[in-house]
């Protein structure tokens, strides 16, 4: 993946730079030093970024899951 695209998939997914860098235990400066590149993002880290976002997919799935109310009781 390239930088620019490595970008958009944080952007879309709703992550800043730090959170990526900090869920990652990278550093900042690496995560800006992948979007600053000219060559490609390495997998692993494409990877591990996708993984994030499905754990927040998964999460926000639960929640919504958690809130919504059962159904109801006729009586």
């Amino acid at each position: 993946m390239n930088p620019r695209e490595f970008r958009e998939l944080i952007d879309r997914a709703g992550l800043s730079q730090s959170e990526v860098a900090r869920q990652l235990q990278i550093s900042d400066r690496t995560i800006r030093r992948y979007l600053a590149s000219r060559g490609q993002v390495p997998t692993l880290v494409v990877r591990a970024v996708m993984h994030l976002i499905a754990e927040r997919a998964a999460q926000s799935s639960a929640q919504v899951a958690r809130t919504e109310p059962r159904g109801r009781q006729h009586g």
